[in-house]
């Protein structure tokens, strides 16, 4: 697909990898306080290192680290970017196998509209066996640690001036002239397990 601005929007690929070499990504939209800035992207991989350091890390497996944060500018395709590797790599901290690449818990981001467009989703990485039942959903105690968790990367990242955004890239299957950029005023960690075929590998 061709590329898609966003004015003064910035894009962060959080990335992570286990003790046998398999990669990860999460991608997250933030706001930027007027045109994009190297200084600006510092900040958002600052209040990354800080989530992960602060709420991330303490509560998953050791078989995961995150090791960086790509930032681009995403008001044009060839705006600035950079790799902020400060205080990184971030190794989870519980001593326990994490589960099966492809099997993971969500995070939906709500921005108080509705719509597949108004929301998002994250995969989380780094979950463990004994954080899950049934084989097939979080246990309550790992619900309501992961809700608490991620909700304050919310106020992080507010605190840091650059709040997280859901990006709609489509409207009705035609990719958008601009990416639609709105803020997430909320996240819901959902307790059934998810799997994904492709992160097997």
């Amino acid at each position: 697909m061709a590329f898609i601005p966003v004015p003064n929007v910035i894009q962060a690929r959080l990335e992570w990898e286990n003790i046998y070499g398999s990669l990860a990504q999460n991608v997250f939209y933030h706001a930027a306080t007027g045109p994009v800035t190297l200084a600006q992207m510092d900040a958002i991989g600052a209040a990354w290192e800080e989530w992960l350091v602060e709420s991330w890390q303490g509560f998953h497996s050791s078989t995961w680290s995150a090791i960086q944060v790509g930032l681009r500018d995403m008001t044009e395709e060839e705006g600035l970017g950079e790799i902020y590797t400060t205080g990184f790599p971030v190794p989870g901290s519980v001593a326990e196998q994490s589960a099966p690449n492809q099997v993971t818990y969500t995070v939906t981001w709500s921005t108080g509209l509705i719509g597949r467009s108004a929301r998002g989703r994250t995969y989380g990485v780094g979950l463990y066996g004994s954080q899950y039942e049934n084989e097939n959903r979080l246990k309550a105690v790992t619900q309501a640690s992961m809700q608490t968790r991620w909700s304050n990367l919310l106020a992080i990242m507010e605190t840091a001036g650059h709040a997280l955004q859901v990006v709609s890239f489509q409207e009705g299957g035609v990719p958008r002239a601009e990416g639609r950029a709105l803020p997430v005023l909320a996240a819901n960690v959902r307790f059934p397990l998810a799997t994904q075929r492709r992160r097997v590998s």
